[in-house]
């Protein structure tokens, strides 16, 4: 691992001088920044959930969250394909599963939400208002 005041010759500035500081691998996300990483795809797959269910937050069932993950999964998919491009950046698997299990885990808890709010109490009939 790189100290502070290393070059990384896989990170340039705009003008072509090789960044200094911690950096790791060219393009790959290192193990300590993946989950600041997985955060926008979270706020991803709550959107596309909101947006495939609607107005109904109460009535998110499983193939909301599935298509919901599956579609910022895709997005984490086509943004890793755009990395080949852009020099010093690479296509690294880890990145997607990173993507798609920060997108995973805020839609699956939301359906969870859901279940709690459509049973108060824990019993009786759902309600399905609002």
């Amino acid at each position: 691992m790189l100290s502070e005041g290393d070059v990384d010759p896989g990170y340039r500035a705009g003008d072509g001088r090789p960044l200094r500081g911690p950096m790791r691998g060219a393009g790959s996300l290192s193990a300590a920044r993946r989950p600041l990483w997985a955060q926008p795809h979270a706020v991803l797959g709550l959107l596309m959930a909101r947006g495939l269910a609607g107005p109904r937050w109460l009535s998110i069932t499983i193939p909301y969250v599935v298509g919901a993950v599956v579609l910022a999964a895709l997005y984490g998919v086509s943004d890793e394909c755009h990395q080949l491009f852009v020099p010093g950046r690479q296509f690294d698997v880890r990145d997607m599963m990173a993507n798609a299990l920060g997108a995973s885990v805020p839609t699956g808890a939301l359906w969870a939400w859901g279940i709690i709010k459509r049973y108060p109490g824990g019993r009786g009939k759902p309600r399905l208002s609002r």
